[in-house]
């Protein structure tokens, strides 16, 4: 199966008068220097070599669900505003998202199924990080505590989790 480039607009939802740039290993949408001069709302890693992302498959030692594996053939993490973050292999130079080893060594949550990963970080509140879990079955849980595993949403796969967090962050 071979790795490629989606169409980050159409597949997630973005608004079509969003300009798209390229960066060092990802794609970016919605520039806004007045938060920063380099800041974009939606930032999509591109996805690996074949090459890399068997090595990422074989070395990352994390259950990958069939959904998984299929966003990760087509973009290596993102991020939404500073609200969303899915996590990526650290394979790349250049641009790179957070590594998908931070919340599965670092900070897994207490009391998490050992075949669950820790895919991602959502802002909750000004002061509050949720947990991005990904199970078995494909389906994606948020977890606000690192103390124990709570779920406080439940989305059927990643895709209805990406789609659904870029909707509120354009309404």
């Amino acid at each position: 199966m071979k790795n490629h480039m989606i169409d980050y607009k159409s597949a997630f939802g973005l608004p079509d008068s969003l300009v798209k740039h390229a960066l060092p290993n990802a794609t970016a949408y919605g520039h806004d220097p007045k938060v920063a001069p380099l800041y974009y709302c939606y930032v999509f890693y591109n996805p690996l070599t074949e090459k890399e992302f068997s090595e990422f498959i074989e070395t990352c030692g994390f259950n990958l669900t069939n959904p998984l594996i299929s966003f990760y053939r087509g973009c290596n993490g993102l991020r939404v505003n500073q609200r969303l973050s899915i996590y990526g292999s650290l394979l790349h130079r250049g641009l790179q998202p957070i590594s998908l080893d931070y919340g599965n060594f670092n900070e897994r949550p207490m009391g998490l199924p050992e075949s669950s990963t820790v895919i991602g970080g959502l802002t909750l509140s000004y002061d509050t990080n949720g947990y991005l879990v990904s199970h078995e079955d494909g389906t994606v849980t948020c977890s606000s505590s690192f103390l124990k595993y709570d779920v406080i949403n439940k989305w059927e796969n990643i895709e209805a989790l990406i789609k659904e967090e870029i909707a509120k962050s354009i309404n």
